[in-house]
């Protein structure tokens, strides 16, 4: 099975929905769902005001999910996942006294980031709702999966605003590589430029063995 999981970096403008291959299931993430053309699935690890707001005005068709803090409330017809959480006050690796202020590994214990993909069903490590999604697409049995817009930058977002800083986002996806491999699940990412490097790249029409149409 294939998915594309989408976020909201600016690469994801080079996606042609319209060519995108029927048989590709999209995931999105926070903000994409104001703006894709087409969603199997919406996944957030966010708990800000405007994801309160997406799930009273949800998209009929699409499924959605959340792994949000313990009494924060998920409504009917969103499926709560359960989260886990690990900072450096837990003791979780890396803590502000072995990382200097400002660095990725500062930031992945700033943003409670949990390595390694969560083989629980039904439970997410946080640290990005990207990568949370990526742990729902394996869980759901998706073995060939692509990233589009996750791009690790703080450059504007598709539907505009700046994200918070990403830097410590490499370090989540190369987490998982091991379990990767071990499941046969391959990553492709489609953003040239994303600084997630540890995935093969691939622009959008050659993954897809399309022609682009002028």
């Amino acid at each position: 099975m294939k998915i594309l999981i989408l976020a909201s970096g600016p690469s994801a403008r080079k996606i042609d929905f319209d060519l995108l291959p029927a048989d590709v299931q999209i995931m999105g993430v926070n903000g994409t769902v104001h703006w894709a053309p087409r969603l199997d699935y919406w996944f957030t690890l966010d708990r800000c005001s405007k994801n309160k707001m997406r799930f009273q005005n949800r998209r009929q068709g699409v499924r959605y999910f959340a792994a949000l803090p313990a009494g924060i409330h998920v409504p009917p017809g969103v499926t709560r996942l359960n989260r886990v959480s690990l900072t450096g006050r837990n003791g979780a690796f890396p803590t502000p006294a072995t990382a200097r202020r400002g660095t990725p590994e500062w930031w992945f214990w700033w943003w409670s980031a949990t390595p390694t993909l969560s083989e629980v069903p039904g439970t997410i490590h946080t640290g990005n709702s990207a990568w949370g999604a990526l742990q729902l697409a394996v869980q759901l049995g998706y073995r060939e999966i692509y990233l589009a817009g996750v791009d690790g930058t703080q450059d504007r977002r598709v539907e505009g605003g700046r994200p918070n800083n990403l830097s410590h986002l490499p370090l989540l996806f190369i987490s998982a590589l091991p379990q990767l491999e071990r499941l046969g699940a391959r990553v492709i990412n489609l953003s040239m430029n994303s600084r997630v490097e540890c995935f093969e790249k691939i622009e959008f029409e050659k993954a897809f063995n399309l022609e682009k149409v002028a």
